[in-house]
């Protein structure tokens, strides 16, 4: 008898929410709720039945680049909390201010904090901050409007979404809807430290590339 499951599968490093059909020693997916990025194609191709879901392997982006090769501790980089509660923006400000941070980046890190959606979306439009850590649910609003608000900016950041109920659900959607991550509450230093430097370096490393075109169109002029 086929057995029928559901769950967040990874394909090509991709994360995807598939229903899946499991017989005779392979997986084969095929419906999908269409938040994957890819073709619909993939979903009758079999994948081995050793293939584990990817929130059980608690994958992460892949950088193309080692956190260790940023040496320049002048660089200042500003994070964005958005949290209706206080102890959440404590929690980080502690984390923020211990130096495990030189594992990943030398840089030197400064939190910002905001009770509310409005207040978070005013501050992003004065300044530049390549990282925001917003609830899952504010008082007036929620992370996706949060992120739909981000992507009007020129230089939109990096969204992670932190939640006490950090399931492989709100994952998939953070990850399908164009968040960097999710982190779970209350805070582990080590993930929030690993996370965070980690978006950091992929804001960076994007907004240089976006750079060079225009630095070679000025000098070609």
């Amino acid at each position: 008898m086929d057995t029928w499951k559901s769950g967040v599968y990874s394909y090509r490093g991709v994360p995807i929410f598939a229903v899946e059909k499991v017989a005779e020693g392979l997986r084969d997916p095929i419906v999908a709720e269409a938040h994957s990025p890819l073709n619909a194609e993939i979903f009758c191709q079999p994948l081995p039945l050793t293939e584990e879901p990817a929130f059980e392997k608690k994958a992460k982006p892949v950088m193309k680049k080692s956190p260790a090769t940023e040496t320049n501790p002048t660089t200042r980089v500003t994070v964005l909390s958005v949290s209706p509660s206080r102890d959440d923006h404590t929690w980080l400000r502690q984390i923020f201010s211990k130096s495990g941070w030189a594992e990943y980046t030398h840089s030197q890190w400064s939190l910002t904090t905001r009770p509310t959606l409005e207040s978070a979306v005013a501050t992003l439009q004065r300044s530049t901050i390549p990282i925001v850590l917003c609830e899952a649910d504010l008082l007036r609003g929620t992370w996706r409007e949060m992120l739909e608000e981000s992507r009007h900016l020129s230089d939109p950041p990096l969204l992670i979404v932190t939640s006490r109920l950090a399931d492989e659900h709100l994952w998939a959607e953070a990850l399908n809807l164009g968040a960097y991550d999710v982190l779970a509450k209350p805070f582990d230093e080590n993930e929030v430290v690993r996370v965070v430097s980690f978006a950091w370096l992929h804001w960076k490393d994007h907004a240089e590339f976006s750079a060079k075109p225009a630095r070679v169109m000025r000098a070609a002029s």
